[in-house]
């Protein structure tokens, strides 16, 4: 990629630049710096695998690649597409297949959600109906089409045989619960009410904490500042930076003492899941928390925003449940090597 784009960073500057005074225009679209960087910061998918090509396109005015991003014709594969899935398996190959086809939006929630139905549609008894039932319900048109022919290619016999059916029911076995007394069971529907209620009240521990920790120390000001001093200041979003500065005024917790912002340190067993493409909490934190923590193994996913571990079938999702089953063992990292961005290449290279 370097050498087939050299000198990127400075190139993009310099068009981001260009572009805000000069917009191009092609099929009905403004392509100034603002649309830029609404389309460099979308990175799900495989969509970065394309963006050094887009660039160097828009530097020449070609729009082609831009243009295939802004409308998800390119970069809507999931980053480990059939890698997480033994496809000889026809259940797991119908759900990399469904994958694919509903990535193409370029959201992985539609992913996510359909992950989590099936898996506990699977462990469940005539599987086959039920994840019918599930794709005429929750899809239509094209979608539900295509989903309703992938699962036609899988038979009661595939699901009988399948060692990924056979994980989520030995799961679903162990999470069983045994049965429980009239007063046990009243007492678990109400730590069943208070986690509803947690989770209700999510955004205002979220803010307890921010304005607690974070906010109390930092300045709109300094913040301003340092966007000048950024590589690209054409990233930041001035009105939602003056909007949360002002976020705690008036919130009813003071200040906690200055030293929560020390460093924290330990030699407990740690693992730090980094996403190479996360915004909220980015890469630097990552690496300063596993320079903070002595014991601490980084693992930085390739092609992967904020949100990490989000199946236990996945890579990420491997390499934690390694970690938990054995936190001094060395942990194999090679399912990482399916996720590295292939990059785009210029015509001819």
């Amino acid at each position: 990629c370097r050498t087939a784009y050299p000198n990127l960073a400075f190139r993009l500057g310099v068009l981001l630049e260009r572009l805000a005074v000069e917009p191009l225009r092609a099929d009905g679209q403004t392509i100034d710096a603002a649309a830029l960087v609404q389309v460099l910061t979308r990175l799900t998918g495989t969509r970065a695998g394309y963006m050094p090509l887009m660039i160097a396109e828009l530097e020449q005015d070609v729009t082609v690649t831009y243009l295939a991003l802004l409308n998800n014709e390119v970069g809507t594969e999931d980053a480990e597409g059939a890698a997480s899935f033994d496809m000889s398996d026809p259940v797991q190959a119908f759900l990399a297949d469904s994958i694919t086809v509903l990535g193409e939006g370029g959201e992985m929630g539609p992913v996510l959600e359909f992950l989590v139905s099936t898996a506990t549609l699977l462990a469940g008894d005539d599987a086959l109906p039920a994840l019918q039932s599930f794709i005429d319900e929750s899809y239509e048109g094209a979608t539900r089409t295509k989903l309703t022919e992938l699962l036609a290619t899988v038979t009661p016999d595939d699901v009988a045989k399948s060692s990924y059916v056979a994980q989520l029911r030995a799961g679903q076995e162990a999470a069983t619960p045994v049965e429980l007394t009239p007063e046990e069971e009243a007492a678990q529907q109400v730590s069943n009410q208070r986690m509803l209620t947690l989770i209700g009240a999510a955004y205002f521990l979220n803010m307890n904490i921010h304005c607690n920790e974070d906010f109390q120390f930092e300045r709109y000001e300094d913040a301003l500042n340092a966007v000048n001093d950024l590589a690209f200041p054409q990233f930041t979003d001035l009105a939602s930076l003056r909007e949360q500065s002002n976020t705690c005024v008036g919130w009813p917790v003071a200040a906690a003492p200055i030293e929560v912002k020390n460093p924290v340190s330990s030699t407990v067993p740690a693992l730090i899941l980094q996403g190479a493409y996360d915004t909220r909490t980015p890469l630097f934190m990552g690496r300063r928390a596993a320079r903070e923590l002595a014991n601490s193994t980084l693992v930085v996913v390739p092609q992967q925003g904020h949100e990490v571990w989000t199946s236990a079938t996945n890579c990420a999702g491997r390499i934690a449940t390694a970690f938990v089953l054995d936190p001094g063992a060395e942990l194999d990292l090679s399912c990482l090597d399916a996720r590295r961005p292939q990059w785009a290449l210029p015509e001819g290279e």
